[in-house]
């Protein structure tokens, strides 16, 4: 009697390998899922370093600020244009269960549910406001990332996506091509959004605090060669404290070239920015830690 070919066999390998972490186009590893629990005030940068990495030739926007009548209007997660298409992104995160009710969502926390913001109407926001302000009509498609969150009681809101980890997300954004890809007046639109500047200052000795918005400052006074100069911040990609007071201690400046110098502040400089609630904060240099400047 023959054998009967047996074909459940690798597509169950198949599949299993894709939970493993492999593409099943190329076969490039993808990120570890618990690559998705280092998201939050201290992983949070390596997190989107993760989703760099494994979405290879996409280019990306962070912390996108939109702006109306010269304020800060809104404060989108991630922007990704990715083989033509567009994809916002809103992230959480959010442990333990997550459930719906109705067009409300609520988390279990010691057994009491408690609301929560809708992330898909935040998310679909995101996209309005874009669309509107950049002059995009293609079809931008909207994500929530929920890391860590058990979501299983969770249904997305028609052509919204909703993933708790990493993997799953890659291996979508990777493979996804049914919306119409965008025109080049909107992939030029996309690289002039705006992402948000971010200053890292020292709060108490224990404490520091960390701030993201538009710096209002044109340029920094920095000093090398025993002369000051006047740098524009379009031209600066981070400043970085390497003792414990800007204004005494040497800074390592990384310019958007990729060049990097070592120099001093000059005097007691104040650094101003207006975060995405329109408040707006001065900083005395001395105070701050480091500045990543936004795209």
């Amino acid at each position: 009697m023959p054998r009967r070919l047996n074909l459940f066999g690798p597509i169950k390998n198949l599949f299993k390998s894709i939970r493993s972490g492999f593409d099943r186009k190329n076969a490039q590893p993808l990120p570890d899922e618990d690559s998705a629990k280092k998201f939050g005030t201290e992983g949070e940068w390596q997190t989107y370093e993760d989703i760099q990495k494994f979405l290879p030739g996409g280019e990306f926007k962070r912390n996108v600020l939109s702006f109306e009548n010269g304020s800060v209007f809104k404060e989108t997660d991630l922007v990704i244009l990715y083989e033509k298409r567009l994809y916002v992104v809103e992230i959480k995160n959010w442990r333990g269960r997550l459930v719906q009710k109705g067009k409300s969502y609520f988390k279990v926390k010691k057994g009491v549910l408690v609301k929560v913001k809708d992330p898909f109407a935040q998310v679909q926001r995101s996209i309005a406001i874009l669309k509107k302000q950049y002059h995009i009509s293609t079809w931008v498609t909207p994500i929530v990332l929920l890391l860590g969150a058990d979501a299983k009681r969770v249904k997305p809101p028609r052509h919204c996506h909703l993933f708790t980890d990493i993997p799953s997300f890659v291996i979508f954004v990777r493979h996804n091509i049914i919306p119409p890809a965008l025109n080049n007046a909107e992939i030029a639109a996309f690289r002039h959004l705006r992402s948000s500047d971010t200053i890292w200052a020292d709060g108490t000795q224990e404490d520091s605090s960390r701030i993201s918005g538009k710096i209002l400052n044109e340029s920094l006074e920095l000093l090398w060669n025993h002369t000051a100069h006047a740098v524009p911040v379009a031209k600066l990609r981070s400043l970085e404290r390497l003792g414990s007071d800007f204004t005494t201690d040497s800074i390592i400046v990384t310019y958007r070239d990729g060049q990097r110098q070592s120099c001093y502040s000059v005097g007691l400089q104040k650094i101003e920015i207006v975060d995405a609630v329109n408040n707006h904060t001065s900083i005395a240099i001395n105070k701050i830690r480091a500045i990543r400047f936004g795209d």
